[in-house]
């Protein structure tokens, strides 16, 4: 779960980190891929607003209001 993304930009690129890492952590452990959920919080309007561009990266999306 990535939190404060406003872009579906910020979004991938957050996205190519996690699976860098999720690869390094895979094979430094010797473990087999395992099925991952990647998401977001969505927790600024501007967020909200663009949440249909940012769905087309997001498996999972956290809507947070006050």
């Amino acid at each position: 779960m990535i939190p404060v993304t406003c872009t579906v930009n910020e979004l991938t690129n957050q996205k190519k980190l996690v699976d860098e890492v999720y690869a390094e952590v895979l094979a430094k452990l010797k473990l087999k891929k395992n099925s991952v959920m990647y998401g977001t919080m969505i927790e600024i309007p501007r967020a909200a607003l663009t949440a249909n561009k940012m769905a087309e990266v997001a498996r999972v999306f956290l809507i947070r209001y006050q």
